[in-house]
């Protein structure tokens, strides 16, 4: 499992403090990011889009976990998803194929 560090070299992987370097549309869903500054830094986030499936909640979970403990928080619109994000944390939103090989990836609900 990755470990952020001071001496982190994986500066090809874009880092956004969302309210200031990058714009609101640009926090991914599908993609895992690593919470570089914040409440839960060190932790993973992943954004699920449930607005599009069948029997989904019509909103947005953001999955948050670390080798301890996962939870997930839920919002009724992608704006009020990407302002939670964007006031509590600053995150490194990896690539498909680093997303990909995050061990531990946090579910939430039923299988």
């Amino acid at each position: 499992m990755y470990e952020a560090n001071d001496t982190d070299q994986r500066a090809a992987a874009p880092t956004y403090a969302c309210s200031t370097a990058a714009p609101s549309s640009d926090v991914p869903t599908g993609l895992i990011g690593r919470i570089v500054e914040g409440e839960h830094r060190g932790f993973y986030v992943e954004v699920d889009d449930d607005t599009e499936r069948s029997r989904g909640t019509g909103g947005y979970y953001v999955l948050l976990w670390d080798q301890n403990v996962g939870y997930d928080e839920w919002y009724e619109s992608a704006d009020a998803m990407r302002a939670a994000i964007e006031e509590r944390w600053r995150v490194d939103w990896l690539s498909e194929d680093e997303s990909a090989a995050v061990l531990g990836r946090h579910r939430h609900g039923p299988s």
